[in-house]
């Protein structure tokens, strides 16, 4: 009779068998931007408003893949999928986000500021490490995300509003926890903690991999360093 209760919402779990297909349609419309260029919603603020944010999250189609989240959800109660396929379905959904956010972000400051580049004059990349549940692909549904935020070199931005790249990677990174983790009317997309990256909650938000380093050999604890078992990169 249990499963009868919960036969009127198989839809719920037809949807959720496209939980993939959504995905690879939000790294589709990240990659489109090229092709489909989107309006410069934030124009480089940081400080943006509630509308604002509201409406940067429908632009990258976050909002509505919220939809997946509760498949995954449904798809658990129901018992139609084992706690290792929610937790790795749950990670996935938090990766794409992510990856999402950091595009866009990035392409929002870009226009104001110019592309990152080293002394040499390569671009510099964006990195963000997922630790802890993320890292190790563990999310559930209440679960925040810990993220670290890395940038290869030292160097400045093309722009006309030239800034040197931790400057320009710690916006970047404000941003996007901002994107992520700035409850609106319509709740949060995840719950940001960075207090893993080094000297914690003093330390500079993004830091270069020759920083990292150096706080890793020099000062890391040891439960840092275990920490780093799980770390992996999402951008």
């Amino acid at each position: 009779e249990q499963r009868q209760a919960v036969q009127p919402g198989v839809h719920g779990h037809d949807h959720a068998e496209r939980r993939i297909d959504v995905l690879e349609l939000l790294a589709r419309e990240a990659e489109a931007d090229v092709v489909h260029p989107r309006p410069a919603v934030l124009g480089g603020d940081t400080d943006a408003k509630e509308p604002e944010l509201r409406h940067l999250r429908e632009n990258l189609r976050i909002e509505p893949v919220f939809a997946v989240e509760i498949a995954d959800a449904w798809r658990d109660l129901a018992g139609w999928s084992t706690l290792e396929e929610t937790l790795a379905d749950t990670s996935a959904f938090a990766d794409a986000a992510i990856a999402a956010a950091v595009e866009y972000a990035g392409h929002d400051l870009a226009r104001t500021y110019g592309e990152p580049r080293n002394l040499a004059g390569e671009p510099q990349a964006f990195i963000v490490l997922g630790m802890g549940k993320l890292g190790g692909r563990e999310l559930n549904f209440s679960s925040d995300i810990d993220l670290i935020f890395v940038f290869p070199d030292k160097g400045s931005t093309t722009g006309a509003r030239c800034l040197d790249n931790e400057d320009f990677f710690t916006r970047l990174g404000r941003l996007v926890i901002r994107i992520l983790g700035e409850r609106t009317s319509d709740g949060i997309v995840f719950r940001v903690d960075m207090r893993l990256r080094p000297f914690g909650d003093s330390g500079p938000l993004a830091v270069s991999a020759a920083f990292l380093d150096n706080y890793l050999q020099t000062h890391g604890r040891d439960w840092e360093r275990y920490a780093w078992i799980k770390a992996r990169a999402l951008t």
